[in-house]
């Protein structure tokens, strides 16, 4: 009868070690791996795979080591190279993730690169792309603008189905008041898969900024059509309303998100603000109750229900209570 072939030890261990590792046991399989490296130290496989668990550990320096080591004994495959760079930017090191990203692009694009892993390409491409990604992001964050539009770019061209590394181009360019810029990246991730939401809360807010109300109007509620929940949508929408005079729209979107979150004071507020505006005082006077009484020091509520009980001189004056 045929038997299975026996693995060594120090496969087996390996083996066990990447089940754990799929099935997201990073500790456990960190654990098995470090037991495993004590008599095996220059097994690179397992140096890189405890790098890429020490990594979804979020302990970055020590990632950092290990698949430093792995690469130093002959581990050079993509993954390994850009684990090694997430790792570097989770430890506050960009200019070297960002080195260590040109190195692997270079070696991908050289005509020596074999096409027979071709699976694993596309593994490291989607790695690469989401590295470019984080990268900017950082950037961005610390307000070093063009490297960041320079990854964005990258990503965008890596990727040039997705909509994310658009909708940031647009965001950087809305800071800058580069509106025009601003409206074409927007413009065309709307087109694309995903971020579509956020596409469109960006062009509304480029139709704000020039004052065109009611494009910038039908951009939010496109937004609230496809997450209700979208709270910058929400808020655009409310102002532009105030802009335009025209609430029938946005209070509807206000009491729905409301149903949801009903402890938000700030969209309360609007919402009582709207109902006064419409001559809704009744509505208006129990939301702004609801206000005080989740936030008693709210002056500006405390103000408009003084101003809303004045119109209505019949409503008897009660405390603030919470809603049921």
């Amino acid at each position: 009868m045929d038997t299975q072939p026996t693995l060594p030890l120090e496969d087996r261990a390996y083996e066990r070690s990447l089940a754990l590792a799929a099935a997201g046991e990073h500790q456990p399989a960190l654990d098995l791996l470090r037991e495993h490296l004590l008599d095996h130290p220059r097994d690179a496989r397992a140096l890189a795979l405890a790098g890429e668990m020490l990594l979804a550990l979020g302990r970055a320096e020590e990632a950092a080591s290990h698949l430093e080591q792995a690469a130093g004994l002959g581990l050079v495959q993509p993954s390994v190279q850009l684990g090694l760079a997430q790792a570097h930017l989770q430890a506050g090191r960009p200019q070297r993730c960002l080195e260590l990203l040109r190195a692997c692009r270079a070696q991908a694009d050289s005509p020596n690169t074999s096409r027979a892993a071709s699976a694993q390409d596309r593994f490291s491409q989607d790695q690469e792309y989401q590295l470019l990604m984080d990268l900017a992001d950082h950037y961005a964050a610390i307000a070093e603008v063009p490297r960041a539009r320079r990854c964005y770019l990258r990503a965008a061209q890596l990727e040039p189905s997705a909509a994310q590394p658009l909708v940031r181009l647009g965001t950087l360019a809305l800071q800058e008041q580069a509106l025009d810029q601003a409206q074409q990246a927007f413009e065309q991730a709307c087109r694309l898969r995903g971020s579509r939401c956020e596409a469109y809360a960006g062009l509304a807010m480029v139709y704000q900024h020039r004052c065109q109300f009611g494009l910038a109007f039908d951009m939010y509620l496109r937004c609230l059509e496809a997450d209700q929940d979208n709270l910058v949508a929400l808020l655009g929408l409310f102002q532009t309303s105030c802009q335009m005079g025209s609430f029938a729209k946005v209070i509807y979107y206000l009491e729905v998100y409301l149903d949801r979150h009903p402890g938000d004071t700030a969209v309360l507020f609007c919402l009582a603000t709207l109902y006064a505006r419409e001559g809704l005082l009744s509505k208006a006077r129990q939301a702004l109750l609801d206000v005080l009484a989740l936030e008693p020091d709210k002056n500006e509520a405390a103000a408009l229900l003084s101003a809303v009980e004045q119109s209505l001189p019949a409503a008897p004056q009660t405390q603030p209570t919470a809603r049921a």
